[in-house]
């Protein structure tokens, strides 16, 4: 069986030996295919700067926000991707980014007015891994949770909106999120504990990474001083304490390894696909992104 690796980008992101995580709303859009049923603030001059940044500081669990220029709604079945421009999304305790929607208390029943979204992570933008989202309760899912627009966006416990940990999936990093309306579950369902029929499609006002850390584009030729790829090999070039994680394409980790002498990697026994290799040291991050083809 023959082997071939081929190298597709090469990044290298300069942390200190505490990582100084960025904070930061979404600013770049993968996709949107709008569902059925509405189209408030979908087009220009609103789309899609009304989903970058932070939430509407106005917004709260009695006056959610309601300006084009601040939300998008997705319409019934519709779904966007986005990500961080430059930037990975990386597994800390605890939350690691929160979805605001524009949820609130409706006054005439003392009920979340509630249109809710099954959110979704990548790595790559083409292959997804949903969150675990309970369609009867909403436990899990975007959407049910009011904004508190005047508090700190990126304190889970204040800021309102609905947190999710990746920790849950198992994953150390992504590059995307997936919004998926599922609003019909509680149109469609009399018995639904949040049913409502006037509830028309998930809102977004905004996505925040809580732990970004920024990608810098190197010279292949000086990274190969760190890393070298020959003969189906990953040769580490270092004499110092470093950690090597191999990443699959769903963001799990499938290798890890410490050490701090010239290390060789083989890759004979993994099989076909997209994998990340991640040498770290107290002042580097280096990330390899490679195919591998039986």
């Amino acid at each position: 069986m023959r082997i071939k690796i081929l190298i597709l980008n090469l990044l290298l992101i300069i942390t200190p030996a505490f990582p100084q995580w960025t904070m930061k709303g979404c600013d770049e859009l993968l996709y949107f295919n709008p569902g059925k049923g509405q189209s408030f603030g979908q087009n220009e001059p609103y789309f899609p700067n009304n989903i970058f940044g932070l939430p509407d500081t106005n917004a709260s669990k009695n006056a959610p926000s309601a300006s084009p220029w601040q939300i998008c709604s997705l319409g019934l079945d519709g779904e966007i991707a986005v990500g961080f421009s430059g930037y990975w999304l990386y597994n800390i305790p605890g939350p690691d980014f929160t979805v605001f929607e524009n949820a609130f208390i409706n006054p005439a029943n003392g009920k979340v007015f509630a249109e809710p979204a099954i959110v979704s992570v990548s790595i790559d933008g083409i292959n997804f891994i949903d969150f675990p989202c309970d369609t009867f309760t909403l436990e899990g899912c975007a959407g049910k949770t009011p904004t508190n627009g005047k508090n700190n966006p990126f304190d889970p416990l204040i800021s309102g909106g609905d947190s999710f940990d990746l920790d849950v999936l198992g994953l150390e990093y992504i590059k995307y999120i997936k919004i998926k309306d599922i609003t019909k579950v509680i149109k469609n369902n009399k018995n639904h504990p949040y049913y409502d029929p006037t509830v028309s499609g998930f809102d977004l006002d905004a996505i925040v990474g809580l732990a970004l850390t920024k990608e810098i584009s190197v010279d292949q030729n000086n990274t190969n001083k760190l890393l070298t790829l020959t003969n189906n090999k990953l040769i580490i070039n270092l004499q110092r304490q470093f950690h090597l994680d191999i990443i699959s394409i769903e963001g799990k980790n499938l290798f890890h390894y410490s050490g701090q002498y010239p290390t060789v990697l083989n890759f004979y026994h993994y099989p076909r696909g997209i994998y990340f290799i991640v040498v770290k040291t107290s002042e580097i991050n280096v990330c390899l992104k490679y195919i591998k083809y039986d």
